[in-house]
């Protein structure tokens, strides 16, 4: 007989993830049952996995194993008569509500028996394991058709449309039934302290007055759609003993937004989203900016390396960063003490009125992120900072901004152990271009370490990478600061000016000497590369970041170390976006609104 297992999808995710980055065999039988909120798994082993959709439709869930890194959709046993017909979405709807109720019976049939009439109909489909870019032909059309068929599924269900729509039609009328549920519904408003398991539902809008604190012991979960609207002097503080699940898709990212109406927004209108954890700082236990002084919910930092603060993934954060007072600003996302065990990917972070990203302490780590427009630092981290960052976009505004880095170990005592020392592969960094602007790529100082490799860097009009202080230079020498396979080009006022002499008044790194450094001693660095992204980099409401020109390819040292799962090990290119990619991970999910 099989063998029966009930596990979370997000566990099933990371355990598919790590076998193809592993390049093991994975073969995986879907059976979707639409009526029950569970996909059942059968593993090319002979096992049964029953699989939690956390709330959403089986078929939705089942667009969300589509996304998965590096594994692809194809038939396998539906019989070959019946494909053709299965390709469209009218065929499938049809053939799901005349078999659809006879897949509960099929799911405790033994993996070797011979199929019941009940199955022979049944559709399902396998994620076969390993590079995408090995034998992609045979897949494309199964992918698009099990993408048309989960979509099309998924709109019928919310939508009721008539048999005879077109895909097409039916999309485009779910969008705007979608957009009229938010535009015309009152927004929910949150009261100041959510202290049980709640969730905020898919297709509705929630309001925040003030400060909301997810409180100790309390769950936050926020379905795929959610807008959630911060009105002024308002955030959303996730306290060091709550928890969050905002788990949004590319098709319904979470929208994290002022309460103001569109054409009146501005970067500041609300506070942001900011995250509390139990993970080791420099300075012990310590209190987040942006709360009033006193309020315990605000501490974050002890002694769990893995703290996990929860999981924010396919959410934008727009127009936050409220100044409480001078000095006194929350962040578009802000972390404070996060451990490893907390998820945060595919996030936008836009038009931050301080910092896009502030990491102070933890070991946290981020994967595709997009920092755009900030008025301060597009990153900054602080107070011993360990971890990791692959896949990174900046893009500077030609009239607001400072640093695209701005790295700190600790300002007032730089040798406070832990060090910061993240680890940031694949990363592209736009500035400006305006000359009248003083923008760096990276400003690192006060102790902090780092490895930064992979990176494109163009367009900051002061300088590429300023490094500030005594220790902070030495830090190279001792390997906990390290940069390679990094390529710039349009630096300086001129555009080729990379690194500004300090001397004298203006020497703040004890005479160290940038220019020599990356010039003939980092390994792998291209200054005045030849241009690698389009103008459309620079476009401030339509981006693209993908590279332009075939060259781009990191050096031989370049590759993401093995050292667990986390690092996608063959990305050995320059940037945050591969060149000739199909897919583009920066499209489809963001959005870059001037107001």
């Amino acid at each position: 007989m099989t063998t029966k297992s009930f596990i979370p999808k997000s566990e099933l995710l990371d355990w598919l993830r790590g076998s193809v980055k592993r390049r093991e065999s994975v073969v995986l039988k879907v059976i979707a049952d639409a009526h029950k909120e569970v996909i059942t798994l059968r593993l090319s082993e002979g096992k049964l996995i029953y699989v939690d959709c956390e709330g959403r439709t089986p078929l939705e869930a089942l667009l969300l194993l589509s996304e998965c890194e590096r594994v692809r959709f194809g038939y396998s046993s539906v019989r070959v008569s019946e494909r053709r017909e299965l390709m469209s979405a009218e065929g499938f709807l049809k053939w799901l509500d005349s078999a659809g109720e006879n897949l509960e019976g099929a799911l405790d049939a033994e993996i070797g028996a011979s199929p019941r009439a009940s199955e022979e109909g049944r559709w399902s489909g396998t994620l076969r394991g390993g590079s995408t870019r090995k034998g992609k032909a045979p897949l494309v059309a199964a992918v698009v058709a099990v993408a048309v068929l989960v979509v099309a599924f998924g709109l019928y269900l919310s939508t009721g449309f008539e048999a005879g729509d077109s895909v097409e039609t039916r999309t485009s009328t779910a969008s705007r039934k979608a957009s009229a549920r938010i535009d015309d519904a009152r927004a929910a408003l949150v009261p100041p302290s959510i202290v049980e398991s709640t969730t905020w539902r898919a297709g509705q809008s929630y309001r925040l007055e003030g400060l909301v604190f997810v409180e100790s012991g309390a769950r936050l979960v926020i379905e795929p759609g959610v807008t959630v609207l911060g009105g002024p002097g308002s955030a959303l503080i996730v306290t060091r003993d709550g928890s969050l699940h905002a788990r949004g898709t590319a098709l319904e990212p979470i929208v994290f937004t002022s309460a103001m109406a569109e054409g009146e927004r501005a970067s500041g209108d609300w506070g942001g989203v900011a995250l509390l954890g139990n993970a080791p700082t420099n300075r012990g236990q310590t209190n987040i900016e942006g709360v009033p002084p006193g309020d315990p919910r605000s501490a974050f930092g002890g002694n769990d390396p893995g703290s996990n603060c929860g999981l924010i993934e396919f959410a934008r954060v727009e127009f936050a960063g409220y100044e409480l007072g001078q000095g006194n600003e929350l962040n578009g996302l802000t972390l404070g003490g996060c451990g490893s065990q907390t998820i945060v990917r595919h996030i936008q972070v836009h038009r931050a009125h301080d910092d896009g990203v502030e990491i102070f302490g933890g070991t946290v780590n981020l994967k595709y992120i997009i920092v755009s427009q900030a008025r301060d630092d597009a990153l900054d981290w602080d107070m011993g900072w360990t971890g990791r960052v692959q896949f990174l976009v900046v893009q500077q505004h030609p009239d607001v901004g400072d640093a695209a880095f701005e790295g700190d170990n600790r300002k007032d005592e730089p040798e406070a152990e832990p060090v910061s020392q993240p680890r940031i592969y694949n990363a592209t960094l736009v500035g400006s271009r305006n000359p009248n602007r003083d923008q760096r790529a990276m400003v690192v100082r006060h102790g902090s370490g780092g490895e930064f490799r992979n990176f494109l860097i163009a367009g900051f009009p002061l300088e590429a990478i300023d490094l500030r202080g005594e220790l902070t230079t030495q830090r190279i020498s001792s390997r906990m600061l390290s940069f390679g396979s990094i390529a710039m080009y349009l630096i300086g006022a001129d555009g080729r000016t990379f690194f500004r002499e300090e001397s004298g008044e203006n020497d703040d790194d004890g005479g160290f000497d940038e220019e020599h450094y990356f010039s003939r001693i980092a390994s792998d660095i291209v200054l005045d590369a030849p241009p690698a992204l389009g103008p459309k980099a620079w476009d401030l409401t339509e981006p693209d970041f993908a590279p332009i020109a075939a060259y781009v390819g990191a050096g031989s040292d370049s590759l993401p170390p093995e050292d667990d799962e986390f690092w996608e090990v063959s990305e050995n290119y320059y940037g945050a976006v591969r060149y000739g990619d199909e897919e583009n991970w920066t499209l489809g999910w963001t959005a870059y609104p001037e107001h």
